[in-house]
């Protein structure tokens, strides 16, 4: 099937997946846009190794202008939670909070729960079925412990994701969340 201007070119091999990344003492550079990325900061790897920041990898995931001359990729997906989590041992024990349960793919079922990380800084859903697929929709960088009212409250992403709770703002569609992580990392 060929990609239309309203869709995003399907990634083609495993160098096209993008895999969340905190980048180590002395630093990286993005791949893409070659800014400096201090240790600690949030970011992704492909599969061929290239680092790529989170306002690259928002774009190159989403955007629909077939002639725009860069990688098209996807985020990585997990068979299942406990993959998703065994992973990264910091994603288990990390403070959690939910954006609803309500969320769909493609039609009505099944049912998505969309979470964030804070050590990681991802935003995933998990499919509400017995198989408990995991897709990372995206990556924000934590609130400043010191912006923080609680350790479950995010001005940044709530800010990000005004009016997700109304259907008839998000209509509860997955794409709604990546369209506004894309959004918000582009600026």
């Amino acid at each position: 099937m060929q990609p239309t201007s309203h869709s995003p070119a399907p990634p083609t091999s495993p160098g096209d997946i993008l895999t969340a990344y905190t980048v180590p003492d002395g630093g990286r550079t993005c791949t893409m846009n070659n800014h400096d990325l201090p240790a600690g900061t949030l970011a992704f790897v492909d599969g061929d190794g290239w680092v790529i920041c989170a306002q690259c990898a928002a774009h190159c995931t989403s955007c629909t202008d077939l002639a725009c001359d860069h990688p098209r990729y996807a985020y990585a997906g997990y068979p299942s939670i406990d993959v998703f989590y065994d992973e990264r041992p910091e994603r288990r024990t990390s403070g959690e909070v939910g954006y609803g349960v309500h969320w769909h793919a493609v039609g009505p079922w099944p049912l998505w729960r969309v979470s964030y990380i804070r050590a990681t800084g991802e935003v995933y859903a998990v499919e509400q079925h017995a198989k408990c697929r995991v897709q990372v929709l995206g990556i924000v960088a934590p609130d400043p412990v010191e912006d923080r009212h609680t350790d479950s409250y995010y001005a940044t992403l709530d800010q990000i994701f005004t009016g997700w709770a109304e259907p008839d703002i998000s209509g509860h569609d997955l794409a709604w969340i990546r369209q506004r992580l894309a959004a918000a990392a582009e600026g």
